[in-house]
């Protein structure tokens, strides 16, 4: 009898990915770029961008956007894979959002992202068959 094969949770990087895909496709006018803070570097790379004011703890992705009701608002997405857990800095971060009254928000997956995005206030199109589907990346 064959063993079940183990199928590994998607990563944060191709979650992160599915989410700005579907921000882009199903929220219109909405602005989303990541925040690069994460990840490995060369140590002297590190040292200039920390000079330059890059702080722990900011989320994954920062979203402009326009609620129903007019106004320009400002809102950040953590992104964290299953499991995935945050850092004191992102606590910190968020922490500093909800007292302000800025929006932000923990996404696992991209029903997450759009579901926080409906709670800012923001039109989200309904998806159709097949929005799940891998994106075809190309380089």
């Amino acid at each position: 009898m064959a063993r079940p094969v183990r199928i590994p949770p998607p990563s944060e990087a191709a979650i992160q990915v599915a989410i700005v895909i579907a921000i882009r496709t199903f929220a219109r006018g909405v602005f989303v770029t990541s925040i690069p803070s994460g990840g490995s570097r060369h140590r002297l790379e590190a040292i200039n961008l920390k000079a330059q004011g890059l702080e722990r703890g900011v989320p994954d992705l920062m979203v402009i956007f326009a609620p129903q009701g007019g106004g320009g608002r400002v809102g950040f997405i953590e992104v964290k894979r299953q499991g995935g857990r945050m850092s004191p800095e992102q606590f910190q971060f968020k922490n500093m959002c909800n007292g302000v009254g800025i929006p932000w928000a923990l996404a696992r997956n991209v029903d997450e992202a759009l579901d926080a995005l409906r709670s800012w206030g923001v039109t989200v199109k309904a998806r159709g068959a097949g929005w799940d589907k891998p994106a075809k990346v190309t380089a």
